[in-house]
């Protein structure tokens, strides 16, 4: 949830308050003083005007991985955050860089992801430590579909807002798609990535089936090498 409707979100599983990297907006700075600052009558002044524009690096990684970020992925029960997501996200566009998307996750709760044209794939954070990820790959202008390893029959308002807000307020739908469900409460992260794996290396969602037990070692050796591959299926 948002800490500050601007600038923060507070990740659930490290539960530390990260910046959203949000740009100053242009700001202009101006003053004027006296050169005799005791005396009303000398007309001269000084005023200075700047301005100064920030930047945003929404693709850029978070944080480097550490051996923690590590045993999250290898732990059964590990639940992966904001660095994790990111780091599986450069990877991912590094295999095809005409996809947009693959935007830092900390910026979709506060409403700053957002795509300029074309086919986008993107991991969202429903809010409620769950992670989906949504695409317009093979859809027509506006519609996109949802990939939701823990779907239940409702599409969260957040993930709808965020989807909204990427395609600059243009979404027509969000249609769930078909795809294999998580057994646990804590791969959503790990299913999210290697769906996203599939539609990056063209594969037909509806036709894979994921051997979980090897998806987290997958993961592991993927970010150690720096080169993401299709996930095992059985």
């Amino acid at each position: 949830m948002p800490t500050n409707h601007k600038t923060t979100w507070r990740c659930y599983i490290c539960h530390t308050t990260r910046k959203a990297n949000i740009p100053p907006a242009p700001t202009t700075c101006s003053s004027s003083t006296s050169e005799l600052s005791s005396s009303e009558d000398d007309g001269d002044s000084v005023e200075c005007v700047g301005t100064s524009q920030g930047y945003q690096n929404k693709t850029g990684a978070i944080a480097n991985l550490t051996n923690s970020h590590f045993d999250l992925i290898y732990n059964p029960n590990g639940w992966l955050d904001c660095d994790i997501i990111q780091q599986a996200h450069i990877l991912l566009h590094n295999e095809n860089p005409n996809i947009e998307g693959f935007q830092r996750p900390t910026l979709g709760p506060v409403r700053n992801v957002n795509i300029v044209s074309g086919e986008f794939v993107q991991i969202l954070h429903t809010g409620n430590s769950h992670w989906v990820f949504v695409s317009s790959i093979g859809c027509p202008s506006g519609h996109v579909k949802l990939y939701d390893s823990l779907y239940d029959d409702a599409i969260s308002q957040k993930i709808e807002q965020q989807t909204n807000d990427m395609l600059g307020g243009r979404l027509v739908s969000l249609v769930p798609d078909s795809v294999q469900q998580q057994s646990d409460g804590s791969d959503c992260g790990i299913f999210a990535i290697a769906f996203a794996a599939c539609l990056v290396f063209g594969e037909d969602l509806s036709h894979v089936n994921l051997h979980v037990p090897k998806m987290r070692p997958h993961l592991a050796t993927c970010l150690k090498n720096c080169k993401i591959s299709l996930f095992p299926s059985c």
